[in-house]
């Protein structure tokens, strides 16, 4: 665990309140105020890119648990900011906190869990749910689960491990 060096690593975002991102138009709900899918989307967008510099070449993050409170209402016009702390590093798995306010005061927060993964494995997993075989150039045949992945030339970093922290453990 890096608990002493996971308090660096904070994000802050914003996103103006347009119609576009409304309960109405969004499908949930019927005001015309900042929906509530778009408050998680603001709150996974600032966790996220608050440690993706810190992660190896090829590695990145995918949500994988939000525990969310929509407290207060934002009308189009006004602008939702988002703050995140990683507050754990267990593993693979990075823990957040996230407060979420306007320009009148707070409107929501929570934990948000994240997973390190190794993207190119990720997609290549996810693919493999259709049945087919994911191919990358040159033809290198690995065994990754119950599926062939062909690694392709110079694609020998899809099996290296993703760290968090550069000089930590392998996650």
């Amino acid at each position: 665990s890096q608990k002493q060096e996971s308090a660096d690593f904070r994000g802050k975002q914003s996103v103006a309140v347009t119609p576009e991102n409304t309960a109405k138009t969004m499908g949930s709900g019927t005001l015309n105020v900042f929906a509530t899918p778009a408050l998680v989307a603001l709150a996974e967008k600032t966790c996220w890119m608050s440690v993706a510099d810190a992660l190896d070449e090829g590695c990145g993050s995918v949500g994988t648990k939000l525990e969310l409170e929509h407290t207060a209402p934002t009308p189009v016009g006004m602008t939702v900011t988002c703050e995140s702390e990683l507050t754990a590093v267990e593993g693979r798995k990075l823990v957040f906190k996230v407060s979420l306010y306007d320009e009148k005061g707070p409107v929501g927060g929570g934990v948000h869990e994240r997973f390190v993964v190794n993207d190119a494995k990720f997609a290549a997993k996810a693919e493999s749910k259709k049945g087919k075989l994911f191919f990358l150039g040159k033809l290198d045949g690995r065994r990754v689960g119950s599926q062939q992945l062909l690694l392709g030339p110079g694609l020998s970093f899809l099996q290296k491990p993703c760290r968090l922290f550069a000089g930590t453990e392998q996650l």
